[in-house]
């Protein structure tokens, strides 16, 4: 997750610099990677790990008590609710669509490549995109203005997140087919069509 770069300030985030967890849920993902890497070398295990940056797409519940905040704004947007933006809304994030991650865990997979093993990679497209901005997305895709409300920012929460995806590119030969907005359309398809 990319939730274990925690307090690390620097943008893009690189694999290698991480800084302190800011909740107990990066902490876990932090000792995810820890274990891998252990386990790796007591048993001669070879690894990959990858580090999702907000991943969205069809099928999210919005409805979920853990749901991501696309889908939650998504149903605000097609059924005319109002939403709550923790902080200012330039809060930014590396929203990745679902197909992006698919083609990283098959890439992680297959590789063949020996200097790929054993590894942590980001999985992202380097792009940053602030919640105003994602709610100026929302409002052109659906053709739909809601109410929206600023509300205090939430502890533990990252300000900014962006990924560095050059060891992906060169390593794996990732390469993101899906921007944020072509993803953001086929995410809105998908959530017309089931009537939400």
């Amino acid at each position: 997750s990319s939730s274990t770069y925690g307090d690390h300030p620097d943008l893009p985030k690189i694999e290698e610099n991480i800084g302190n967890p800011l909740s107990p849920y990066a902490v876990t993902k932090a000792a995810i990677e820890q274990f891998a890497e252990v386990f790796g070398k007591t048993y001669g295990l070879n690894w990959i790990g990858l580090r999702y940056f907000n991943v969205f797409g069809p099928k999210q519940n919005p409805d979920n008590p853990y749901a991501a905040v696309i889908p939650i704004f998504a149903k605000a947007f097609l059924t005319g609710g109002e939403i709550t933006v923790n902080g200012d809304g330039e809060t930014s994030r590396d929203f990745t669509f679902v197909q992006n991650v698919v083609k990283m865990n098959e890439l992680s997979l297959f590789t063949m490549n020996q200097n790929a093993v054993n590894q942590v990679y980001n999985t992202a497209c380097s792009d940053r995109i602030s919640l105003n901005e994602m709610i100026r997305e929302l409002s052109n895709v659906t053709g739909n203005n809601i109410n929206v409300i600023y509300g205090p920012e939430r502890l533990g929460d990252v300000k900014h997140s962006e990924a560095s995806i050059e060891k992906a590119i060169t390593l794996l030969g990732y390469k993101p087919n899906f921007s944020f907005k072509k993803g953001l359309v086929e995410t809105i398809k998908w959530y017309k069509d089931k009537s939400l």
